[in-house]
């Protein structure tokens, strides 16, 4: 079995080390149990004016360094990455977090049938205190629910802290590029729901996001930007029911409109979408349920 761990890279060689190194704490780890398990890693380098500095250490495991003619974004980057990709199991890392030593050993013991593993994750400030991002069963079932997505934010911060089997990542997503930036894997991950993909969650941590102020996950408006922008691709895919599209049209659009308004004005506008507020509190509040 092969893990192709794919790494959209943007000027970012301080990062490359310790990217790098928590790898190759997984390949020894592999060992150690005896797994069959290998892993590659694919860095698709997205900035090509800045080359790509590898530590200069001989790592037990594979590195592919791709290189974009022009800047394309990072949802180019990872479907770049994933033509290059030999895995039968892909984690999509960002370039500035971090694999925990034994996570690849839990994600292919664990992933079972499932088209998507959804493993916890430990968050980290850049005090670098960290909290789980799932501290509850409620927030780990909203991340297996389609319409916590719709009625709320990604569920998932990252898909570093995902095992996506390669087979089962939709055509459509990696033909339809967002100009966007932000929700590329926001845009995965519906897609996958609504082709009846299996989303299977663990408790377990399996990687640290870190909060360097440079990864768009951490910037709300922005995201909602992303998301709206992500409607027009998702009406011209037949298997995306409309109920989905309209919905997450109307919902990003109106957090965007109670973003800009006070007073008077929003007042009206919270009434006017009063069905939504109840929607996402409905989410919000499963979250807390242990």
């Amino acid at each position: 079995m092969l893990v192709s761990v794919i790494v959209p890279f943007y000027k970012g060689n301080k990062y490359i080390f310790d990217l790098c190194s928590s790898i190759e704490k997984n390949v020894n780890y592999l060992k150690e149990k005896q797994s069959d398990c290998l892993i590659e890693c694919i860095i698709v380098n997205d900035s090509p004016d800045v080359n790509v500095i590898l530590p200069d250490v001989d790592f037990n495991f594979k590195i592919q360094v791709v290189y974009h003619e022009k800047n394309a974004g990072i949802q180019q980057a990872r479907v770049t990455g994933l033509e290059y990709a030999k895995g039968d199991y892909i984690v999509f890392l960002d370039q500035d977090d971090e694999l925990l030593n034994y996570a690849i050993f839990e994600e292919i013991n664990n992933i079972d049938n499932a088209d998507v593993l959804i493993c916890n994750a430990l968050i980290e400030n850049e005090k670098h205190e960290t909290h789980k991002l799932y501290s509850t069963n409620g927030m780990q079932k909203n991340a297996l629910t389609l319409n916590a997505y719709i009625f709320g934010h990604n569920r998932i911060v990252s898909p570093g802290h995902c095992m996506i089997k390669k087979t089962s990542i939709p055509i459509e997503w990696k033909q339809n590029i967002m100009e966007v930036n932000g929700s590329d894997d926001l845009f995965l991950w519906i897609l996958m729901f609504s082709k009846g993909s299996i989303f299977k969650a663990d408790s377990k941590p399996v990687y640290i996001h870190k909060n360097t102020g440079e990864n768009l996950s951490a910037a709300s408006n922005a995201m909602t930007q992303s998301s709206l922008s992500m409607v027009k691709y998702l009406s011209q895919i037949d298997y995306v029911n409309d109920y989905i599209v309209k919905s997450l049209e109307r919902d990003r659009a109106f957090f965007i409109k109670l973003e800009a308004s006070n007073g008077v004005k929003k007042i009206l506008l919270m009434i006017s979408h009063i069905d939504l507020i109840f929607k996402h509190l409905k989410y919000k509040v499963q979250s807390k349920i242990n």
